[in-house]
């Protein structure tokens, strides 16, 4: 500001100061944080597959092929695996030649040389699983990007990595004649409780539009595997209180679509990726939209506002596509829940009234948990804020104004100031 004349919203940018000092001060861990960026025009293009690694075997090679294909058709931007990567028990360390004989040279076509967003599966906790994350196996194939859980930030969409085998109970106490990598997990209900936690905590902060959560176990399915109930108990409730849309997963060896009957979200199983063919059918409670009962694997296409996901075959056929759109320009209501990730409880509205800007803005001050956040909006209930400095989330489409955001911890705090700021 011009001559050093002081602010009108000095006053609220020091109540903001403050109440980030108090985040700041009791943040706990995070999960870890990569980036992967989006193509210039913002879009996204990814496959998924997981229980793949059996060097070829299993029509494993024969997905592969077809994976190329789509992947040169949809110039993807990267692969997730949803776990089970190595078979039947894992790697038995960083020299294991199952890791090139299962990946490297399966995975051949020019599309597919791109990062490999990789977790864990239950399989690979049978053998060595620290040697999956190790930076060695970088070495070999610098497409292997393998950690237990995880955030990656793609820009038009955040996806957020859960290492699940920990949640099972049976892993623990009755793991047969199998034995499981705990280093670095156990005890059990520790770790569970942290990484809960933590997801909590970014999924909460995150100011993403569109918000997948992958894990190697379903949340819901048909197959012979079923509903993974810690999952059902512990993880569900985390995904519909932040507004996830998506949960992908692979554990059974199949394909599989299913649509919450109580929130939005959408649980999609890749895990065709080599053997398959259980021939079990297990009817659930949830809305069954597709089931393959083989091999293949999936796609996704993300834009700012709007998904697209399709299911192929072995052979590459398309058996299955689903869709969905969100508005560009949510209502103010619909924005405060995604960003806040509540509705409002015991707020109220106060307006705030500025000579030098000749006219009102209302401000909501939201009380959750004792926190409070802070979003200023116009009478015509829509944001208007600074391209510059916003989300993906916000960034589509609005006009450039004056505004100031702060992100701390799991709170949004939006101050927009100056003049000039209806549409």
């Amino acid at each position: 500001m011009a001559g050093g004349a002081a602010s009108p919203l000095a006053p609220l940018l020091a109540l903001v100061g403050l109440v980030l000092c108090c985040f700041a001060a009791s943040s706990d861990a995070e999960l870890p944080r990569l980036a992967h960026p989006a193509k210039p025009d913002g879009s996204l293009s990814l496959l998924v597959v997981g229980d793949w690694g059996r060097k070829g075997g299993y029509n494993q090679t024969d997905v592969a092929v077809q994976m190329g294909r789509i992947g040169e058709e949809l110039d993807i931007d990267f692969v997730i695996s949803t776990g089970d990567n190595f078979y039947d028990n894992g790697l038995t360390g960083v020299d294991d030649k199952a890791f090139e004989d299962s990946f490297t040279k399966i995975y051949t076509a020019k599309s597919l040389q791109k990062p490999w967003y990789t977790l864990l599966g239950n399989h690979d906790y049978r053998g060595d699983a620290v040697a999956q994350l190790s930076p060695a196996l970088r070495a070999i194939d610098r497409r292997w990007i393998c950690m237990r859980s995880f955030l990656l930030d793609a820009e038009v969409a955040q996806f957020f990595f859960v290492d699940t085998t920990p949640f099972v109970h049976s892993y623990w106490t009755n793991p047969e004649d199998h034995h499981y990598d705990w280093r670095g997990v156990a005890p059990r209900e520790r770790y569970v409780s942290a990484l809960l936690k933590e997801l909590d905590a970014a999924l909460r902060a995150s100011p993403a539009r569109w918000k997948f959560v992958v894990g190697h176990h379903g949340i819901r399915s048909v197959s012979i595997h079923g509903d993974t109930k810690e999952l059902v108990d512990l993880l569900l409730p985390l995904l519909r209180s932040n507004g996830v849309d998506l949960y992908i997963n692979g554990h059974d060896h199949c394909l599989e679509h299913i649509s919450s009957n109580d929130s939005p979200i959408q649980f999609l199983t890749s895990g065709g990726g080599s053997k398959a063919w259980r021939g079990v059918f297990i009817p659930n409670s949830d809305k069954l939209q597709f089931f393959h009962d083989g091999q293949g694997f999936m796609s996704m296409q993300v834009r700012e506002g709007r998904v697209e996901v399709a299911f192929y075959d072995v052979r590459g056929g398309v058996l299955h596509r689903w869709s969905s759109a969100k508005e560009l320009h949510p209502s103010l209501s619909d924005l405060i829940v995604k960003l806040v990730g509540a509705t409002p409880v015991g707020g109220g509205f106060f307006p705030l009234f500025s000579p030098m800007w000749g006219l009102w803005t209302s401000a909501m001050l939201v009380v959750m948990l004792h926190v409070y956040t802070i979003i200023v909006c116009t009478s015509s209930d829509h944001l208007v804020c600074c391209t510059s400095e916003l989300p993906p989330l916000l960034q589509s489409g609005l006009p450039q104004q004056s505004s100031v955001l702060f992100q701390a911890s799991s709170r949004l705090v939006l101050v927009r100031y100056g003049p000039n700021i209806i549409p």
